[in-house]
């Protein structure tokens, strides 16, 4: 899902979800934080993913992690799998610094 006005419609925000002050994930040392992940996968929020080049929103719908990409103020697109997977491809079309 790439189109902004899908995005603007699915934000997690827009959406009504809670913000987790902690981030799931951070380019800085490419790890997950577990406990927020669990959170999450609960329902109900959504938490940071943090890069040097991008900033990501994850929240757990469809049992499915999603993670809304924005590039300097702007909503890039909404990808979906694992967290693994989601760091993955986002590092590799965002950077991974």
């Amino acid at each position: 899902m790439s189109d902004v006005q899908d995005i603007k419609q699915n934000r997690p925000d827009a959406l009504g979800l809670k913000y987790l002050p902690n981030p799931v994930m951070s380019n800085f040392d490419h790890e997950i934080d577990r406990d927020v992940a669990k959170e999450l996968e609960k329902g109900g929020c959504y938490a940071q993913y943090a890069g040097w080049n991008f900033c990501g929103y994850v929240w757990w719908e469809d049992e499915s992690f999603h993670c809304e990409v924005w590039v300097y103020r702007s909503p890039q697109e909404i990808i979906s799998g694992s967290l693994e997977e989601i760091m993955d491809t986002v590092c590799e079309k965002y950077g991974d610094d």
